[in-house]
């Protein structure tokens, strides 16, 4: 990578050496992704198999969902200049940045 790149990625790989980082659709229900327990296997339906065959059956929904929370606030804290943060202002903000504006006021919506 040289020292003027530009990278698109989606927030399932690691940021290394990221000067200034854009998140774009930060919205309530859209960042961080979000998902819904309602695949063939339900959590509860996996819990209960756990404790038949005394072994964890994972990943669960609550896990993933909790890897992406993880994998939010990682590309949050990664770059080491600037954070540029958007979405659509007919939408709510997600509730990260929401915490961020609590944070820091006016100077972060420039």
């Amino acid at each position: 990578m040289s020292i003027d790149s530009v990278i698109v990625q989606e927030n399932t790989d690691g940021f290394f050496g990221i000067k200034t980082m854009f998140i774009v659709g930060a919205e309530e229900n859209r960042f961080p992704a979000k998902i819904q327990d309602s695949g063939i296997i339900l959590d509860s339906e996996l819990e209960e198999a756990k404790s038949l065959i005394s072994k964890a059956v994972e990943p669960s929904v609550k896990d993933i969902n909790e890897r992406e929370l993880f994998r939010a606030y990682e590309a949050f804290l990664e770059p080491s200049e600037k954070l540029i943060v958007s979405y659509v202002s007919a939408n709510k903000p997600a509730r990260m940045v929401l915490r961020l504006i609590a944070l820091f006021g006016d100077e972060i919506l420039s």
